[in-house]
C-alpha cells in the first residue's frame, strides 16, 4: 500500500494501545538522529501532522496516536514525558509494517526540512 498522509490517518484507532506495542527497533537510529535537538520542533509536526490523539496517557494526559495496519501491525506515536516524540509498534507483517515506518519518517523529515 502506497502511503498519503490522508490514507495513513485513515489507520488510526482511538483508545491506548501503547501496552500492545514495543518501542521502535526498526530504523530507531534514524528517527533518534532526526530528532536530536529538534524535540519541540518535532513535537508540533507529529501533533500537526497526525490530528486529534487517539487517546492520552498519565496523569498529565501527554497525547498519543495508534494506527492499526490492514494486516494487524499497530504503530503508536506518543510524547514521552510530554516533550519528545518516541514510536513503538506491534508487528504483525514485516513488511506492512516497515512500509508505514518510512513513511512517516519520510514525512517528519520533509516537514522538518521545511522548517
Amino acid at each position: 500500500m502506497a502511503y498519503t498522509l490522508q490514507t495513513f490517518l485513515h489507520q488510526k484507532v482511538f483508545g491506548n494501545h501503547l501496552g500492545q506495542c514495543r518501542p521502535l527497533e526498526y530504523r530507531r537510529a534514524d528517527w533518534l538522529q532526526m530528532t536530536r535537538g529538534r524535540e519541540r520542533t518535532v513535537r508540533l509536526i507529529v501533533r500537526a501532522m497526525l490530528g486529534v490523539p487517539s487517546a492520552h496517557m498519565g496523569e498529565q494526559g501527554h497525547a498519543m496516536w495508534c494506527f492499526q495496519l490492514p494486516k494487524g501491525s499497530l504503530i503508536t506515536v506518543y510524547l514521552h514525558r510530554g516533550t519528545v516524540a518516541e514510536i513503538s509498534a506491534r508487528e504483525a507483517d514485516p513488511d506492512e509494517l516497515q512500509e508505514a515506518i518510512d513513511f512517516l519518517l519520510e514525512e517528519v523529515a520533509t516537514r522538518l526540512r521545511q522548517v
